[in-house]
């Protein structure tokens, strides 16, 4: 005897009884959101609801125990919507964008990690968009991912001592780069780690005759692994910024931080962490490749 193959209309029965179960657990899911955000409450926590390292080690390990037809990128998609409703049932939520151009697509780089529904302004300035994050008008801002070739640099006012300065929390996006578009997140928060594959960039404030392979020699001999160098600004004929990107994730009080600069590559006067995040996916693990790869 043959196995009876089952009726469309009871694979839609049953498609209804899954849907049904995965309403289910979404409300379930935002009534224990609740019973966080009370207790962050009577511990008196910040008013940033971002969890930004708890967000990335659950999608990596979604990712991880995925499997079948199901796209990987839609399953991301899904979780960072889940993400953003959650965070803006906790508090106050919002973004500030930095758009140039309309179709420059920072816009939907920002929608796809915080949510198609989250509230948005839209900025043609730089510092503008960290301008509205430390004066506390927005949540987050969404910011090129700063390279040399830039007119203006964006990441040397995140160098400041300045309490609530905004710290680099995220790269964008998680779900690897079709485009090529990248862009970096600030919220006013201290990152924290994955405890994964996380990135750190360290701002570096030298002598002007400090070299890129010299700012890289001087951050190995003090225990850091330089993934390179982003950005180089001169500030006077006197001073030079440099941002490095770095594996790991590095706290602001790293006691490797002081001893930069002793190793005869040239004077450092000041290493700032500007900002951690966790390593997004690469295209080719969500195409169906290795998550690692």
């Amino acid at each position: 005897m043959t196995d009876k193959i089952p009726s469309l209309s009871d694979l839609r029965r049953e498609i209804d009884g899954i849907d049904d179960a995965i309403h289910d657990l979404i409300m379930r899911r935002a009534q224990i959101a609740e019973r966080v955000r009370a207790a962050k409450g009577e511990e008196g926590g910040s008013d940033v609801f971002l969890r930004p390292g708890r967000e990335a080690a659950v999608l990596h390990r979604l990712v991880d125990r995925h499997g079948g037809p199901f796209p990987k990128r839609t399953l991301v998609r899904l979780w960072r919507e889940i993400f953003a409703a959650i965070v803006s049932m906790q508090g106050k939520f919002s973004l500030a964008v930095w758009v140039p151009e309309i179709g420059e697509g920072y816009q939907e780089l920002a929608r796809d990690q915080y949510g198609s529904h989250t509230p948005a302004t839209l900025h043609q300035s730089l510092g503008q968009v960290t301008q509205e994050v430390l004066e506390g008008r927005a949540t987050v801002g969404v910011l090129p991912l700063p390279t040399a070739e830039d007119a203006l640099a964006w990441w040397p006012q995140l160098m400041s001592d300045m309490a609530g300065t905004p710290r680099v929390v995220s790269r964008l996006p998680v779900a690897g780069s079709r485009s090529g578009k990248e862009a970096l997140s600030i919220a006013r928060m201290d990152p924290e780690s994955s405890g994964g594959k996380d990135r750190a960039l360290l701002a570096l404030e030298s002598g002007a005759n400090l070299s890129r392979a010299g700012s890289l020699d001087a951050l190995r001999d003090s225990g850091f692994d330089p993934v390179g160098v982003m950005d180089v600004r001169s500030q006077g004929p006197d001073v030079r910024l440099t941002l490095v990107e770095v594996k790991g994730f590095v706290p602001p009080n790293d006691t490797r931080l002081a001893s930069l600069g002793h190793g005869g590559h040239g004077p450092i006067n000041r290493a700032v962490v500007v900002g951690c995040y966790a390593q997004p996916f690469s295209s080719e693990s969500m195409d169906g490749g290795p998550v690692g790869s």
